[in-house]
């Protein structure tokens, strides 16, 4: 059985690098990722006197409305006089599942599929689709058997672009033998989804509108940089 949340093929969805498109990359060493300039300017604005510094930040939040994207894969922290990288592969995890977990209450919309997928029925089926009716319906999964074959004619958003005759299989055996709960379900139709293309605009937006609490478990998941150190070094 493949329990939801470790990396395989199916349940981490496609391994296709998300590469969300930000403007220009930045031109940074392999060494630390982050050019001796920044650093600098970082630490420049770090120390400056308070007013200034308030007056600086806003500035930069009026022509800015989300950190810069380090290689369309990490954001610039600068808080709290600390600089971290912060994983968007990590937020947009954890935007999703949010966003699922809110919906889930009242059922995911079903979308159907443009050529129904069929696949070879396991002899259990029948009993896992009638046990575990309810919580399909509740995410959106529709599912028949015919002639010895599990027919896919609808799903929800969050797996349209996973491989469903690999994916729906494995949820089955999954929810033959347990009955995950709301977060659960969250967490694996997440992680189906990235790879669906998301602006890096969008996820940030959506993560400011993310209640504190999440949003303090997100940002203790970066990766703080050691950029004082660097300065003395350099």
């Amino acid at each position: 059985m493949h329990v939801p949340g470790k990396n395989n093929s199916s349940f981490g969805g496609s391994s296709a690098a998300i590469k969300p498109s930000y403007g220009t990359k930045p031109a940074m060493p392999a060494q630390c990722g982050v050019t001796k300039t920044a650093i600098e300017s970082y630490g420049q604005l770090l120390h400056t006197q308070p007013d200034s510094r308030q007056t600086q930040l806003n500035e930069v939040s009026v022509q800015v409305s989300m950190p810069p994207l380090l290689d369309a894969a990490h954001w610039v922290i600068c808080k709290d006089e600390k600089l971290s990288l912060l994983p968007f592969k990590t937020v947009l995890l954890a935007v999703r599942k949010a966003e699922v977990l809110a919906k889930l209450a009242n059922g995911l919309v079903s979308q159907p599929l443009l050529m129904p997928v069929s696949i070879t029925a396991e002899p259990d089926w029948h009993d896992t689709l009638s046990h575990r009716d309810q919580l399909l319906r509740q995410i959106g999964i529709e599912l028949t058997i015919r002639y010895q074959q599990l027919i896919i004619k609808k799903v929800p958003p969050y797996l349209r672009e996973s491989q469903l005759a690999i994916v729906i299989p494995e949820l089955l055996h999954w929810i033959a033998l347990e009955q995950p709960n709301d977060i659960a379900i969250a967490g694996w139709l997440a992680k189906q989804s990235l790879v669906q293309f998301e602006s890096a605009q969008t996820i940030w937006q959506q993560l400011c509108c993310l209640d504190e609490a999440t949003q303090q478990t997100i940002y203790a998941q970066a990766t703080e940089l050691p950029w004082q150190t660097w300065m003395k070094d350099n």
